[in-house]
């Protein structure tokens, strides 16, 4: 990779240059990690009596400050 950069780096004509880079930028890729900020597969149970629940994926749970119970029947 650092051989490809020298090379776009010094090379004479802009489309030279353009392919070092394009190939320097393949190579990187091909070992780029991928970190996911956030997963949506999250299992959510609750009681059907539970009630208002709003599931906030930020923060992987919901928004207790909504919700409330209903009376058994």
């Amino acid at each position: 990779m650092n051989r490809l950069i020298d090379a776009a780096l010094t090379a004479s004509a802009p489309e030279d240059a353009a392919e070092f880079w394009r190939q320097a930028d393949v190579l990187i890729m091909q070992d780029a990690a991928i970190v996911p900020l956030l997963s949506r597969n999250h299992t959510i149970f609750h009681s059907s009596r539970v009630r208002n629940t709003h599931f906030l994926p930020t923060a992987a749970g919901y928004d207790y400050t909504r919700i409330w119970l209903a009376k058994d029947d």
